[in-house]
C-alpha cells in the first residue's frame, strides 16, 4: 500500500497534474490508514470551491467518500473484511455507521466492485466525486479520484466524462509503482 509520499514519486504525481490539467478538476491520490482513507497526493485544484480541500494528509471516511468505498470495493475478500470489521465496532460517526450496518451495504460494494468505480454525490459539503481503484500486483493500493463542486453534474455525466481518462491514469499510476523510472 502506499504509505507515504515518497513511494509515489515524480512520475505519479506527474501523471496526475497531467489528468488534472486535462480534465480541470483536482485529482487525489489516497491510500488506507488506520482511520480512513489519506490524501497522499493532491493536484492544484482547478475549481475555487476547492481550493483548501483534500490537501496531503487530510483524512476521510471509507464508506462516506468515493475513494474509501472504490478501494474497499476493489480489495480482495480477506483484505474487504479486515478492513471493515473494525470500522464495524470502532466507527462513532452515525453517517458511517449506518452505513456499514445497512443490509444492502455488501451489494453496493459488489456493484461498485463490478463497475470498477464509485460514484458520491454530496461527499463532505456537497462535492460530487468519482475514484477508482489503484491496483498494484493484484492488490489494491490506493484510489484515484476527482471532484468537482458542481452539484449539477450526475454520475451518468461524471462517469461519461471522466471514468475512461481516471481508469487509464490509475492504470498507469499502478505500471509506475510496479516499474519506478
Amino acid at each position: 500500500m502506499l504509505r507515504n509520499i515518497d513511494e509515489i514519486g515524480m512520475g505519479t504525481k506527474s501523471l496526475a497534474d497531467d489528468l488534472g490539467d486535462n480534465l480541470g478538476l483536482p485529482v487525489t491520490i489516497s491510500c488506507p490508514s488506520d482511520r480512513g482513507m489519506i490524501v497522499r497526493y493532491a493536484s492544484v485544484s482547478h475549481d475555487p470551491n476547492l481550493k483548501n480541500t483534500y490537501q496531503e494528509g487530510f483524512v476521510f471516511s471509507y464508506v462516506s467518500s468515493a475513494a474509501g468505498l472504490a478501494f474497499i470495493a476493489a480489495a480482495r475478500t480477506g483484505q474487504r473484511e479486515k478492513l471493515l470489521d473494525p470500522l464495524r465496532i470502532a466507527t462513532t460517526d452515525q453517517k458511517d455507521a449506518a452505513a456499514l450496518s445497512a443490509s444492502n451495504f455488501e451489494e453496493k460494494l459488489d456493484r461498485i466492485h463490478k463497475r470498477g468505480y464509485a460514484f458520491l454525490w454530496g461527499q463532505l459539503n456537497g462535492i460530487v466525486a468519482l475514484a477508482v481503484p489503484i491496483k498494484s500486483n493484484g492488490d489494491v493500493v490506493g484510489a484515484l479520484s476527482v471532484r468537482s463542486s458542481d452539484t449539477a453534474l450526475r454520475e451518468k455525466s461524471m462517469v461519461e466524462k471522466y471514468l475512461s481518462p481516471l481508469s487509464d491514469t490509475a492504470k498507469a499510476i499502478a505500471l509506475s509503482l510496479t516499474h519506478p523510472s
